[in-house]
C-alpha cells in the first residue's frame, strides 16, 4: 500500500491484541502516511456497508476498529466480502446518483475482542 500506491491486497488484515498493546497507535500511523487516501477508525459498520458510503471512495485504507454491530446480519458479511476482494465499487452518495469506481482499499481490523470476524474454514479473505 505504501510501496505500491493504489494496489489492493487480496485479504484484509486482522489485528488482535490486549487492551493498550498499541494496535490503534500502527493503525494510525499508516493512516497518517496515506493520509487524506485513508479511513481510520470507522467504529459503524453502516459507514461501511450502509446506504451511502461515500466514506470510502478513493481510500486506500480502512480501519474497522472495535466494530460493534458487526457481523450481525448475513448481507453485511457478504459486503464485505465483496468490499475485500471486488475491484470496483459502487459508491452512493446521498442525493446523487450511484456510481462505481475502482477499489483500491485495502481494510484492517482491530479489536480486542475474542471473535472480531466469523471466518468459515476455507475463508481466504482474512490475515
Amino acid at each position: 500500500m505504501i510501496q505500491n500506491p493504489g494496489k489492493k491486497f487480496k485479504a484484509a488484515i486482522i489485528l488482535q491484541g490486549r487492551q493498550g498493546k498499541g494496535n490503534n497507535r500502527f493503525t494510525d500511523m499508516i493512516a497518517e502516511l496515506t493520509n487524506r487516501y485513508s479511513c481510520p477508525n470507522i467504529t459503524n459498520i453502516d459507514k461501511f456497508t450502509g446506504n451511502f458510503n461515500s466514506v470510502v471512495e478513493n481510500k486506500m485504507l480502512s480501519v474497522l476498529n472495535e466494530m460493534r454491530n458487526y457481523d450481525i446480519k448475513k448481507n453485511v458479511v457478504t459486503v464485505k466480502k465483496s468490499i475485500i476482494s471486488d475491484q470496483i465499487i459502487i459508491i452512493n452518495k446521498k442525493n446523487q446518483p450511484r456510481g462505481k469506481t475502482e477499489s483500491i482499499m485495502n481494510i484492517i481490523y482491530v479489536s480486542n475482542a475474542d471473535s472480531l470476524v466469523q471466518l468459515d474454514t476455507d475463508d481466504r479473505r482474512h490475515l
